[in-house]
């Protein structure tokens, strides 16, 4: 599942996205014994991969799926507050960021010296 899941972000970042998705996918139809880690890190990738093919809704999905099954991962609180912040960049709705917020503030709850979360917080609390 680790190659898959990395095979995954190469092909993310070669632009290769059909094949990335498949390979999440692939990753997705594993059965790992409750531990859901690789099914996580597989949504995590498989939204970042959708919202740079514009599917934003299927992104925001798959990063709260990551999110529900890897819930202590304060990664998984991150890209989702990423998705957030960005999505209310898009629309335009403010709403978003508040959503945003609360991730962010979600992963520095599980990990006060995760990297950017202040910076984060800052620009958006600015944005309100």
């Amino acid at each position: 599942a680790e190659k898959l899941i990395r095979k995954a972000m190469d092909c993310r970042e070669k632009g290769q996205y059909e094949e990335g998705v498949n390979l999440c996918n692939e990753v997705l139809g594993m059965k790992f014994d409750g531990d859901l880690k690789y099914h996580a890190e597989a949504h995590m990738q498989l939204g970042v991969i959708l919202v740079q093919q514009g599917l934003y809704n299927q992104a925001m999905e798959s990063f709260q799926s990551a999110v529900k099954m890897s819930p202590q991962d304060p990664r998984m609180h991150y890209e989702l507050a990423v998705f957030y912040k960005q999505h209310g960049d898009r629309t335009g709705n403010k709403s978003w960021y508040n959503k945003a917020i609360i991730e962010f503030e979600r992963t520095r709850m599980i990990d006060p010296d995760f990297a950017d979360v202040s910076s984060e917080l800052a620009t958006l609390y600015k944005r309100k």
